[in-house]
């Protein structure tokens, strides 16, 4: 029969965490990188100026980024072991936090010119293992990046190495206005997750980059071709990430940014579930006036694999209960994409879904497809319509 999904297990949760930790964890080697190792003093003020400058009236910030950056200046001479890599980059986390919350967020406040008239900042930066992250030429936030690759190949393990890339790549990708339009950085980001996924799946590092790593997946797996009808009856297409989502920004990609995944990492083991949603891909269809604004958004008939609860979350609601499904389902090749919430009598509700289609017609021909592929009763045909007061959407029986 059609399956309801039953709520998680926490302890389950708790128990593969402390599993992966342990397991990625191992012998701790010991560390050469003493806090009460001689360091130049001036080493900031001589080298980064300006970080200097933004610093040298907060004492303890200023002599964390000093000693930081001349550890990093003299990595080959100190990081002997992948301890001392740990330390030094858990320190630049640190570092990162304090520099961005105590120094550089009230500058933007105060003076935003200054992240476009310091081109000296950036570099610094980027020195240190740092990069800005912009929106709209504004400066939001700070973020790792690459630095002492060289030592890394020597003294890190690839787990390591793999989850600090994956980091600096994911910064990379939180920069720009459309977040989707481009995924030149989701599609390197899903490619060293795989690899972090097929051969590090114990170490704690795999659970370091996880959550960004499926983000990024859906990125190119839970894509829908939104179907657009102007006043005078013409008729376009474009793409859209995300449920059932209609609105532009931030939700609109292109199908190139997409199938250049496979021509750049054509050994993945993503390319066949991507191949099957592209060849069939979801629809929605909406009807726009003259000044393309969004006048009304067409019922959509969805074929439905399972169904949970919604939790909530804050002021969220969360799908997360089918969420993990999803994902082996994905990781098998299986093109299970959707994760689509409704209202169902009052109940926030889930459905893990094949497709959805405003076409009935389209809709029913792939219930079949998908039924006889599953099993009767393993498959439900919904309908759903948007609600224009409540701005989500409701199943109508």
């Amino acid at each position: 029969a059609f399956t309801a999904c039953k709520t998680d297990k926490s302890s389950k949760k708790n128990h593969q965490t402390k599993k992966e930790e342990q397991e990625g964890a191992g012998k701790t080697p010991k560390v050469h990188v003493k806090e009460d190792l001689k360091r130049d003093e001036n080493f900031l003020a001589s080298n980064f100026p300006v970080l200097h400058g933004l610093t040298k009236d907060s004492a303890k910030l200023h002599n964390m980024l000093n000693n930081y950056a001349y550890d990093i200046h003299n990595a080959k001479e100190l990081m002997k072991s992948e301890a001392d890599l740990k330390v030094t980059f858990n320190r630049r986390n640190v570092i990162k936090r304090k520099l961005s919350q105590e120094i550089l967020q009230p500058l933007a406040e105060k003076n935003e010119a200054f992240f476009h008239e310091e081109k000296g900042f950036e570099k610094e930066l980027n020195r240190l293992g740092l990069r800005g992250i912009y929106a709209e030429g504004m400066f939001i936030d700070i973020g790792p990046s690459d630095v002492i690759e060289d030592v890394l190949a020597d003294k890190a393990s690839e787990a390591f190495r793999l989850s600090l890339k994956f980091a600096g790549i994911k910064t990379a990708s939180l920069s720009g206005e459309y977040p989707f339009l481009n995924l030149s950085e989701q599609r390197k980001m899903v490619d060293l997750g795989e690899e972090l996924l097929t051969n590090h799946s114990n170490n704690i590092y795999w659970g370091k980059v996880r959550s960004d790593f499926r983000a990024a997946l859906l990125s190119l797996t839970d894509v829908h071709k939104v179907i657009t009808k102007g006043e005078g009856g013409q008729r376009n297409e474009r793409y859209s990430v995300h449920q059932l989502s209609t609105d532009f920004y931030p939700y609109a990609t292109e199908l190139a940014e997409i199938t250049a995944f496979k021509k750049e990492y054509p050994k993945s083991r993503y390319n066949k579930v991507i191949d099957k949603i592209l060849t069939n891909m979801s629809e929605i269809e909406i009807a726009l006036d003259d000044a393309g604004q969004i006048t009304k958004v067409s019922d959509v008939f969805a074929i439905a694999i399972k169904e949970g609860s919604a939790k909530k979350q804050g002021d969220i609601w969360s799908c997360s209960i089918l969420e993990r499904g999803r994902n082996k389902n994905l990781d098998k090749g299986q093109d299970f994409p959707h994760i689509l919430q409704y209202d169902k009598n009052g109940v926030q509700t889930c459905i893990l879904v094949y497709r959805f289609y405003s076409d009935k017609a389209k809709a029913e021909k792939a219930f079949v497809a998908m039924e006889e592929k599953l099993g009767e009763g393993k498959v439900q045909l919904q309908h759903l319509q948007f609600d224009e007061k409540t701005r989500g959407w409701v199943r109508r029986l």
